[in-house]
């Protein structure tokens, strides 16, 4: 069943950290993570995206999500991960400590491994918030990736719901380049339709991204990301 969607314009923080220094391994206690899976998906208004590097993995490896979280003590770490048929989803909290920032490797101690193991890395979309502190006050969005990350291209998931989705960039000299997104082809796209790939994201300004959908004449209003890396 398709999701109906209802559209308000987002504005939100994407941080894509450079260092790829691995800081450790986070062993989560299943107290910390939920998940779900049902069979029938419920109707929707709610817009459900990720923000993830490319993967080099062929399936998922739930000991294998990665996320460069950086240097920021005291800072909540919000994760959420949806299928795209919409039938599993997870969610996790996790507080930044010392130990645990730059690259930071985490064990997802899921109940349902024989059923996360088979979806492709794009399959599952992982959208991990870091919470707004004194540092950063709006919350970040930092990429995840299932397995090491190893590329600078970054995708962005979006329940789109249009005909006609694409990114306007901005480099650092002022000029502007549109990056066509494009449908996922995967039969049942219940919870997010649309791929954005942003190649070697470091060649660009990504505070100014914009994401523009248009349904035949009719344009929505923007989805602004500030993407800091840092």
């Amino acid at each position: 069943m398709k999701y109906i969607l209802s559209v308000a314009l987002v504005s939100f923080s994407l941080a894509c950290l450079q260092s790829v220094c691995l800081a450790g391994m986070v062993d989560l206690d299943s107290k910390q993570f939920h998940e779900s899976y049902v069979k029938e998906v419920k109707i929707s208004g709610s817009v459900r995206a990720g923000v993830m590097f490319q993967s080099h993995l062929m399936k998922i490896e739930p000991r294998d999500l990665y996320i460069n979280i950086g240097e920021t003590l005291g800072t909540d770490l919000d994760v959420k991960m949806i299928s795209i048929d919409g039938r599993y989803e997870a969610e996790f909290s996790y507080q930044v400590k010392e130990n645990s920032t730059g690259l930071t490797r985490f064990n997802i101690p899921t109940q349902m491994a024989h059923i996360v193991s088979q979806y492709p890395p794009d399959h599952l979309a992982v959208l991990a918030r870091l919470k707004g502190n004194d540092t950063h006050k709006k919350d970040v969005v930092v990429p995840a990736t299932w397995g090491k990350p190893q590329s600078k291209n970054i995708t962005i998931l979006l329940n789109s719901g249009v005909s006609n989705t694409h990114l306007k960039l901005y480099r650092p000299d002022g000029t502007s380049e549109k990056l066509a997104c494009h449908k996922i082809d995967a039969g049942t796209t219940t919870a997010y339709d649309t791929e954005c790939l942003v190649e070697d994201f470091s060649q660009y300004d990504l505070n100014k991204t914009k994401i523009i959908r248009k349904n035949f004449d009719s344009f929505y209003k923007p989805i602004h990301l500030s993407i800091q890396c840092f």
